[in-house]
C-alpha cells in the first residue's frame, strides 16, 4: 500500500499500470489524484462527520457531501450518530468506534471518486451489517474504478 500511495519506491522490479506505463513515470500529485484509500490505520480530523468527508467550507459543500451520502448509502450509518452530519467526532475520531471510522474513511475516499481504490482491510472492525453494506457498495462501484482490496488470510 505504501508503495502503490508513493510513499516508498519498489526496491526492485517496476509497476506498470495497464501494461504500458510505469508508476515512477507519472508525477506523483496526477497519481496521487486518482487514488482513493482506505488505510487500515484511519486518520479521523476533529470536527464534523461533514468536514471528515468532504473538508467543508461552505453550504454547497455541505449539500454536495450529503447528496453523495444520500447517493452511495452511507446516510443510514451517519444518521444514527447523535447529531448526524453535525457530529463532532473528536480528535483521531475518539467518539466513534472502529467501525464507524471505517465507514467515514471509505466515505472520504468515494468523495473524491477516485480511479483507483485501496483498500488495506476495511471490514477489519465492522459488524456483519457493515461489512455486508461495504461489500456490495465494493461490487457495485467496481464497475467503474480499480478497486485494490486487502484482506486478512483466513
Amino acid at each position: 500500500m505504501q508503495i502503490l500511495q508513493g510513499f516508498y519506491t519498489p526496491e526492485s522490479g517496476e509497476i506498470l499500470i495497464n501494461d504500458q506505463f510505469k508508476m515512477s513515470d507519472i508525477p506523483l500529485n496526477t497519481w496521487r489524484g486518482v487514488l482513493g484509500v482506505v488505510p487500515q490505520q484511519i486518520q479521523i480530523f476533529s470536527g464534523s462527520i461533514l468536514a471528515n468527508i468532504g473538508f467543508v467550507q461552505t453550504p454547497e459543500e455541505a449539500q454536495k457531501v450529503v447528496h453523495f451520502c444520500q447517493t452511495f448509502g452511507f446516510e443510514p450509518f451517519i444518521q444514527k450518530l447523535p447529531q448526524g452530519y453535525l457530529t463532532v467526532v473528536g480528535e483521531g475520531g475518539v467518539h466513534l468506534s472502529g467501525g464507524q471510522r471505517q465507514v467515514i474513511a471509505l466515505a472520504r475516499a468515494l468523495y473524491r471518486n477516485p480511479k483507483i481504490l485501496l483498500l488495506d482491510e476495511p471490514t477489519a472492525a465492522t459488524d456483519s451489517a457493515t461489512t455486508a453494506f461495504i461489500r456490495n457498495l465494493i461490487e457495485k462501484i467496481s464497475t467503474e474504478r480499480l478497486v485494490l482490496w486487502i484482506k486478512p488470510k483466513n
